[in-house]
């Protein structure tokens, strides 16, 4: 019994010592990457402030667009529609949608009456 007793006892006190890990860690690292880092960060928030989403629901003629515009606001009075000009082709867009997310849910409204609509990428 006291055999049995002591082989345990040492047995959990080999055990506590080989999972007790106590250590320090350090890390080298070059200032070039901290910089790195810091540029990255700085060029992300950039992006960010002049990216946007926009809905484009037209492309083509003045006649066109005068037209469906004028159904645009009939239909979306609360959003404020713009024309304009790239040759050859006019173009109506709307709204400024900092999430893609928040775009494609309005854009699926808009697919509802202007099928031809889609989410644009811009950047200011």
């Amino acid at each position: 019994m006291s055999k049995l007793f002591i082989q345990i006892f040492v047995f959990s006190c080999f055990f506590n010592f080989s999972f007790s890990q106590v250590g320090e860690i350090n890390i080298i690292q070059d200032s070039l990457i901290s910089k790195i880092e810091n540029l990255k960060i700085s060029i992300d928030k950039e992006n960010f402030k002049s990216e946007f989403y926009t809905i484009q629901i037209f492309n083509g003629s003045l006649e066109k667009s005068m037209n469906i515009m004028e159904n645009f606001k009939a239909k979306f009075p609360e959003e404020n529609p713009s024309l304009s000009f790239e040759t050859p082709n006019y173009k109506i867009q709307f709204g400024k949608y900092k999430f893609k997310i928040r775009g494609i849910k309005k854009l699926d409204t808009v697919k509802k009456y202007f099928p031809s609509a889609f989410l644009l990428k811009k950047i200011l």
